[in-house]
């Protein structure tokens, strides 16, 4: 099943440049999920997508046996491993709007 919003998938340097092309000013960008915990997450997307087609308590009993282990395998990696800036999962970018999209009074 593909996500019909889906567009684009931006590097963070990509996204600054779209908004300040824009007009925007770029006030902080920041990195989510950029350190190994990501990898467990994206396991269990993948594991999510794959079991939505089994029986509603298997694939129950497998998110509260098997994703529970990977997401606390994340927290440990994130508590054991250093971050990776290169290696992240979103994005968080705060922007100023310019004077003149504003409303004039």
């Amino acid at each position: 099943m593909r996500n019909p919003y889906d567009y684009a998938r931006y590097p963070s340097f990509g996204l600054s440049a779209l908004m300040e092309k824009q007009g925007f000013s770029v006030v902080a960008h920041k990195k989510l999920g950029a350190d190994p915990s990501v990898l467990c997450q994206l396991i269990n997307v993948y594991l999510f997508k794959v079991t939505q087609s089994w029986p509603k308590f298997a694939n129950l009993l497998f998110t509260l046996t098997v994703m529970a282990l990977f997401n606390m395998l994340g927290l440990l990696c994130r508590w054991l491993l250093p971050g990776n800036p290169d290696l992240y999962l979103d994005h968080a970018i705060l922007v100023e709007t310019p004077d003149e999209f504003l409303p004039q009074h």
